[in-house]
C-alpha cells in the first residue's frame, strides 16, 4: 500500500484534518510513521490508537475515496489471514461502484430489456453472472446483491421465486419452469453451468405429463438464453451472447 508522504500530511495538514476524524489522523500518521502497521489486522491497528475495528475500517475506505492511499493490499482478516468472508463496506466506494455499474451492463446484455419487455430473472442469468463473478467470492449474499442492483434500475423486474402458479399458462408449465431452475442452480452448485436434456425431459413427462415439444417450447419461452448443444442445455458466456448481438 501506498500512502502521501509525511511532508504531504504536514504541508496539508488543516485540508486533511478537515477530511478525518481524530482517530483517522493518527491511523494516518502511524501508516505514514510506521509503515509495517499495515500489515496489522484491523483488530490489531485499533488496540495500537485505542479506538476501534470499526473506526480502521471506515478510515481505510476514507483514505481511499480521498486519495490518501492510493494502492491498497488485500483485504486482511484476523491472524494475518485473508479474511474467509468480506462486506460491501469492504470496498472503496469507487471499485464497488464500477462493480454494479457491470452487474447492469451485463444484465442488459443478456435480457436487452426494453419498456414494452416484461422481464423474469431465472437461474440461468445468476449462473451467467456467478460464473464470472466482478467482486470477491468471499463476499456474502451475491445473489442478493444481484437482484437488489437490478431491481434499483429495472423495478419492474419479477425474480421467478415470486411467480405463483396463475402467472403461467397451466400448473404444469410452473411445475416444470421450478423444477428447470433448480436444475440450473444444482448445476451452478457443481460448477457444471449445464442440464442433461434427455433427463429433463424424462422427468417432467414422468412427472407432469409434458411431451418433449412443450417442455423445449417452455424453454424456449422461459429461458431463451440458454444453449441447446446436443444433449445438453448451456448456461451462455458473455462472448455467446455478444456473437448472438451481432447477427
Amino acid at each position: 500500500m501506498r500512502t502521501i508522504t509525511l511532508k504531504d500530511f504536514t504541508d496539508d495538514y488543516m485540508e486533511i484534518s478537515k477530511k478525518l476524524t481524530h482517530s483517522e489522523l493518527r491511523m494516518l500518521y502511524l501508516l505514514i510513521t510506521e509503515t509495517q502497521v499495515v500489515k496489522l489486522t484491523q483488530s490489531e491497528f485499533a488496540k495500537r490508537i485505542s479506538t476501534d475495528r470499526r473506526t480502521i475500517n471506515l478510515g481505510y475506505k476514507k483514505f481511499r475515496e480521498n486519495n490518501i492511499i492510493l494502492f491498497s493490499e488485500p483485504i486482511i482478516g484476523e491472524g494475518n489471514h485473508r479474511k474467509k468472508v468480506i462486506y460491501l463496506d469492504d470496498y472503496p466506494s469507487d471499485v464497488l461502484k464500477k462493480a454494479l455499474e457491470s452487474m447492469v451492463s451485463r444484465f442488459i446484455d443478456y435480457y436487452q430489456p426494453s419498456d414494452n419487455k416484461s422481464i423474469v430473472i431465472n437461474e440461468d442469468f445468476y449462473s451467467y453472472m456467478l460464473r464470472e463473478w466482478v467482486l470477491d467470492n468471499r463476499l456474502e449474499n451475491k445473489r442478493a446483491l444481484i437482484s437488489k442492483t437490478l431491481k434499483e434500475h429495472y423495478p419492474n423486474i419479477r425474480l421467478y421465486t415470486e411467480l405463483k402458479p396463475s402467472d403461467f399458462p397451466t400448473e404444469a408449465w410452473y411445475q416444470a419452469n421450478r423444477h428447470i431452475n433448480f436444475s440450473i442452480s444444482d448445476a451452478r452448485a457443481s460448477k457444471i453451468y449445464q442440464v442433461k436434456l434427455d433427463t429433463l425431459i424424462d422427468f417432467l413427462h414422468e412427472h407432469y405429463s409434458l411431451s418433449e415439444e412443450e417442455v423445449l417450447q417452455i424453454i424456449k419461452t422461459d429461458f431463451p438464453n440458454l444453449i441447446i448443444k446436443g444433449n445438453r442445455l448451456v448456461v451462455p458466456r458473455h462472448y455467446d451472447l455478444r456473437a448472438r448481438n451481432v447477427q
